[in-house]
């Protein structure tokens, strides 16, 4: 939705913003604005600003709108927005019917995050006749960009929306859906995927029925959109994210398992990957991914996830001797420690298993545990002996 910029004027496009460009143009201001606009048609951007603030200065009472018009360019073209805006609105007031004006003022009012100034500039434009595409899109970004959800989602009518872009369209749509207008929002999307050839809808689909709990829906939007064949390594990133989400771990690990074969995973989404294949029950697979992700120098939670796996596949040994090393490695000592410890006790290594859990620490969830099992260690020794 924000696409929209300013065309500069030129002399000769005035007409076409008002028929009465030139009314009340006394002869000492159209000597100041031919000399003004001759500077700034070859480029001499502050000889025509000087031009324009001398007249000012001898006639502080004569403004006109052709000075506005120009001095609102010249403003641009210095990147000036807020001078810009002042310039186009004083024009526009001038003028009272130039939509142009009002519209420039409104866009940079926008641009410059005033938008109770836009919204009232807008307002004025919208008794002129209402506003027209252009301005509408300007409005839809003042309540956008202020999650002002329900005017946002009014200001484009049902027939405009078909005739948006698929960037604009997205933005209607989450709108409405903000709006909680959900009705609305999945007649609109699926007339949209009806009529388009863009597979992405299917994958902004599948996001948006996920969020709102619909994970039969989001899944099948998903399935759709991998069976178009067209998507690459960060959309089936993408598509195994939104799968996990609906916790349908099988078929994300497979989407993770193609896109590490096509790009390369940053460290997070490789952890991430690795704990979907373990949660896939998919071991073997989820051991080889961490151990890719600890060759790849990624230190957060690498090991420890490692670890996990090893003991959800019940090699105690190998998740107490990563869980040592995660604790050297991640830092995570509480955890790692009780972890190892408990992991050293279902392997049958009791001494291993009491180093490790005193090293818990007494003031952490893991070590209140650590000192349960410990207790229990003490008193099955007991009973023992």
């Amino acid at each position: 939705m924000k696409k929209l910029f300013i065309l500069l004027m030129t002399a000769a496009s005035v007409s076409a913003f008002a028929a009465d460009a030139e009314k009340g143009l006394t002869t000492e201001a159209r000597t100041a604005y031919t000399k003004a606009h001759s500077f700034y048609e070859k480029g001499e951007t502050v000889k025509a600003e000087d031009a324009i603030r001398e007249y000012r200065k001898q006639f502080p009472e004569a403004s006109h709108g052709l000075h506005s018009m120009l001095m609102g360019n010249i403003c641009l073209k210095k990147q000036d927005k807020k001078c810009a805006m002042r310039e186009f609105e004083d024009s526009a007031v001038f003028y009272g019917d130039n939509r142009q004006m009002w519209e420039n003022a409104a866009l940079l009012a926008y641009e410059n995050k005033d938008y109770r100034k836009a919204e009232q500039l807008l307002n004025k434009l919208s008794s002129l006749g209402g506003l027209n595409m252009q301005e509408k899109k300007i409005l839809f970004s003042v309540y956008f960009d202020e999650q002002q959800w329900g005017r946002a989602a009014s200001v484009i009518t049902p027939a405009e929306f078909k005739s948006l872009d698929d960037s604009d369209a997205k933005a209607v749509l989450a709108a409405t859906f903000r709006a909680d207008r959900k009705d609305s929002f999945y007649s609109m999307l699926k007339g949209r995927i009806d009529v388009s050839q863009n597979p992405d809808w299917w994958k902004y689909y599948a996001a948006f029925a996920l969020e709102d709990g619909k994970i039969k829906e989001g899944v099948s939007a998903m399935r759709t959109y991998a069976r178009t064949g067209n998507i690459g390594g960060a959309d089936k990133i993408t598509a195994a994210k939104l799968l996990a989400r609906a916790k349908v771990y099988d078929e994300a690990a497979e989407f993770f398992t193609a896109a590490m074969n096509e790009v390369r995973l940053d460290c997070r989404d490789m952890v991430f990957a690795g704990n979907v294949a373990r949660k896939a029950g998919k071991f073997e697979n989820s051991i080889s991914i961490f151990d890719k992700a600890v060759a790849a120098g990624c230190t957060d939670k690498a090991l420890s996830s490692k670890a996990v796996t090893y003991f959800m596949k019940k090699d105690y040994g190998r998740a107490a001797e990563t869980f040592v090393k995660s604790t050297e490695k991640e830092g995570n000592r509480s955890y790692g420690s009780y972890m190892a410890g408990l992991s050293y006790y279902k392997a049958g290594d009791k001494a291993n298993a009491r180093r490790f859990l005193k090293m818990t620490g007494k003031n952490s969830e893991y070590g209140r545990r650590a000192m349960k099992l410990l207790e229990y260690l003490e008193e099955n020794d007991d009973k023992n002996s």
